[in-house]
């Protein structure tokens, strides 16, 4: 594994600075059976040079607004924003599918999340109206395929040994549902690899959450 490194959009972070982003959240309280499944592969991990996502912090990224810092955006354009995606995203039916296999990921370990169709929905629709925010400036975020991230490696080490103790995890699979995304304060620390993350608008809840 590799330091994984946060990036503002396409470009380095910014020491001491925050994004927007839309976070899908992961709720372990909802989701027992992903609780149980994540603890075994951080148990699994131990020993890693990684630093952990806490239960409260787990989420599925959909996109960033990149381009503007969070300071920069002001307490009516971020009303703007979380109420233009609650009207775009009117409708979007609660996610139910899987998390994992558990995943020793090139900067660390994830779960990978499937079918993830009806995100990469929810992620095209949140890019659509972030770019008619925005502009391309504001949409530089790669959206990678949906997956749950475990931890964030700090320092650079083998990774074959902790393949070969995720891999032993069993059952590795756990039903995953998602009734909500949110617009947060992202302020990741890319020397201790933490990612401390608050709301700043109220939860956009699915259609039939």
């Amino acid at each position: 594994m590799i330091p994984h490194e946060f990036k503002f959009g396409d470009k380095p972070w910014p020491d001491g600075e925050g994004t927007l982003q839309i976070y899908a959240p992961v709720d372990l309280a909802a989701n027992p059976e992903l609780a149980r499944l994540v603890a075994k592969a951080r148990t699994a991990m131990e020993g890693a040079p990684v630093a952990f996502v806490g239960d409260n912090e787990l989420h599925i990224t959909i996109d960033m607004l990149s381009g503007v810092h969070a300071d920069q955006v002001s307490p009516g354009e971020r009303r703007k924003i979380a109420e233009t995606l609650q009207e775009a995203l009117a409708g979007t039916p609660v996610y139910r599918g899987t998390a994992g296999s558990p995943l020793v990921y090139v900067t660390g370990p994830i779960l990978d999340v499937s079918p993830a169709a009806a995100l990469d929905a929810v992620q095209k629709t949140t890019r659509s109206v972030l770019f008619d925010l925005y502009g391309e400036a504001g949409c530089t975020f790669h959206q990678s395929k949906a997956h749950i991230t475990i931890a964030y490696c700090h320092t650079p080490t083998d990774p074959t040994p902790w393949m070969r103790k995720v891999r032993k995890i069993d059952p590795a699979h756990a039903p995953l549902t998602i009734d909500s995304v949110e617009l947060v304060d992202v302020r990741p620390d890319n020397t201790t690899k933490a990612l401390p993350w608050s709301p700043v608008a109220p939860p956009i809840r699915f259609a039939d959450a």
